[in-house]
């Protein structure tokens, strides 16, 4: 199975207003399917995939969008509105990781800078992936309380997916 998200808008102004999700669904020969998902009023998010649509899909782009649709501030300590490339760097390593391997679907978070961290504590193992822009991204990696890595930067997700299929096979 495959899956790719693009933007149909380009990222401009945001008005933001309740968080919600539209989605709308095409089916093509092949069990190709596309589902565009609107996130905010200049945001459209359409992915694409192969075979059955992702059980958890729809639920995880309402949350997106619910993320992305936080005030400034949304923590009371300053905190910046959460960046609509940390939301396309989410889709894009969540995506084709979850199609690839069967294992638990992680929290995702919001922190102080606009970023985005998809994180996973299973069994004294600990993956935090945060999304920095749409194809950069920061990994912590933790097992039985030692630190293996930690604020590593990389611009291919294939080390975080290598950790993810160590954590799938806990689950």
């Amino acid at each position: 199975m495959s899956c790719t998200a693009t933007t149909l808008e380009t990222i401009g102004r945001f008005s933001f207003t309740r968080p919600r999700v539209e989605a709308r669904a095409t089916t093509e020969a092949g069990f190709r399917q596309r589902k565009q998902f609107q996130l905010t009023d200049h945001l459209h998010i359409e992915i694409e995939f192969e075979g059955e649509e992702p059980y958890w899909l729809v639920d995880w782009m309402q949350r997106l969008s619910y993320l992305l649709n936080l005030s400034p501030n949304w923590d009371s300590y300053g905190a910046r509105r959460v960046n609509p490339s940390a939301v396309l760097g989410v889709i894009n390593f969540l995506l084709p990781s979850m199609q690839d391997i069967q294992g638990p679907l992680p929290d995702v978070v919001p922190d102080a800078d606009g970023n985005l961290q998809l994180e996973w504590h299973l069994r004294n193992v600990d993956l935090e992936v945060e999304a920095i822009a749409e194809h950069t991204y920061r990994l912590f990696y933790e097992r039985n309380g030692e630190v293996v890595l930690d604020d590593v930067m990389i611009t291919n997700p294939d080390q975080a997916l290598q950790l993810l299929r160590e954590i799938a096979v806990l689950s």
